[in-house]
């Protein structure tokens, strides 16, 4: 059986190996980050799981759908638009760390099958910092004996 916990410590140990994201602040499962001044930040947390219940009975063949998230905070005392220009680079950084280093899943994922990305945006009270977060979610099964 593959322990979702497993994944997401290879996530995250990908991730703080990437040259592009030296300096960022990266958790594993903790709270979610609320304060600006702590970012940039990313944090890596489990997501859903989906699989045949055929699977807890341990028959030979069957296939597990495993999903993780990476959230990506960034904030700007002065503007929004270097917020996108910012996050979008992480992104690329993030996906590229995580994506791009196929062997790195060899006995944990077989493939990603999809990544979808989330968005949202938020300023203090006063307006005077913005706070940007983005989610990427990566889908990943896994399978045995499936033709």
């Amino acid at each position: 059986m593959i322990e979702q916990y497993k994944i997401i410590e290879k996530a995250t140990e990908l991730l703080r190996d990437a040259t592009d994201l030296e300096g960022v602040i990266i958790r594993q499962s903790e709270a979610l980050n609320m304060n600006p001044e702590h970012c940039p930040w990313i944090g890596v947390y489990p997501d859903n799981e989906q699989f045949d219940p055929a699977y807890i009975g341990g028959i030979d063949s069957w296939e597990r759908e495993i999903n993780f998230r990476v959230h990506i905070q960034v904030a700007n005392a002065r503007d929004g638009e270097s917020l996108e220009q910012t996050i979008t680079e992480y992104m690329k950084a993030v996906m590229g760390a995580v994506y791009a280093n196929h062997s790195e899943w060899a006995g944990l994922l077989d493939r990603f099958t999809q990544i979808r990305i989330e968005h949202g945006f938020q300023a203090d009270d006063d307006g005077t910092m913005m706070f940007r977060e983005s989610v990427v979610i990566f889908v990943g099964t896994v399978a045995s004996g499936v033709q």
